[in-house]
């Protein structure tokens, strides 16, 4: 412990600990406030400031004087995700998962008109879903894993892609009129996950959830794949219950800071 005092240089310090004051108050802070939290003369925090407001690191209201975080730290966060892989993001929540969900779990994405797996973990029961494999193309408008990459589109957006792709039906579930597709992706996104009950392959169940990054923009989506002789209400519940679960811890990895109601 003394080695990693001694490593640490108390203006970085003040500086971190100004920047992170800063973040907590939406509505900005002065600098007498900032200066009596964090036990610092008015003239140092200000100089500090001075400093982070010549880099962009924070910007000053002129009216109020108050202290807002900068385009810079904005910049450098949107950098940070835009860099991560979403494999290697999502993989542990993945693995966290499948030790609570013994199923079929796949991370997709939206390639054009279709749903692609990216990974996938196979279900630990000897009876399996045969579902996609990674890289195979899937529909978007009735898979659980497909509707959840299509929550975040304008309905402008969505009106002009179902009415441009062919919808057909899979099975005798699948739900191929328009405006039920619009139903349907419109309860999900108010429960905060998608289903897909053997609309694909005849005796599958399928749960998924979409997931964020910092835009709230919908870039990847997860779902766990049960054969419908394990499927119960029961089960519907834990599934669910986990995979939103699973789906905000990635999401939020990537910067996604969801809205509070």
């Amino acid at each position: 412990m003394a080695v990693e005092k001694k490593l640490r240089i108390q203006s970085v310090d003040r500086v971190l600990d100004i920047l992170e004051e800063i973040a907590q108050e939406k509505n900005g802070i002065t600098v007498s406030e900032i200066a009596k939290r964090l036990n610092l003369q008015i003239s140092t925090t200000y100089n500090l400031l001075n400093t982070l407001k010549m880099r962009d690191y924070v910007y000053q209201d002129i009216e109020t004087k108050k202290y807002f975080i900068g385009v810079k730290i904005m910049s450098l966060k949107n950098t940070y995700t835009n860099n991560l892989d979403i494999q290697k993001v999502a993989a542990p929540y993945l693995d966290e998962l499948h030790k609570e969900i013994a199923e079929t779990i796949h991370l997709s994405i939206r390639v054009g008109s279709h749903v692609v797996p990216v990974h996938r973990l196979e279900a630990k029961h000897a009876i399996r879903v045969d579902s996609e494999y990674v890289g195979n193309k899937g529909p978007l408008y009735c898979t659980a894993t497909g509707r959840a990459l299509l929550l975040s589109l304008p309905e402008s957006e969505l009106d002009c892609f179902l009415n441009r792709i062919d919808i057909l039906p899979f099975t005798e579930h699948t739900i191929t009129d328009i405006e039920k597709i619009k139903e349907e992706l419109a309860n999900s996104k108010a429960r905060g996950y998608t289903r897909d009950f053997m609309e694909y392959q005849q005796g599958v169940f399928c749960i998924g959830a979409p997931i964020y990054n910092y835009n709230s923009d919908v870039i990847s989506s997860i779902s766990v794949s049960v054969p419908s002789l394990r499927f119960s209400p029961h089960e519907q519940e834990r599934i669910t219950n986990n995979v939103i679960k699973t789906a905000q811890k990635i999401s939020q990895q990537l910067g996604y800071q969801q809205e509070s109601v």
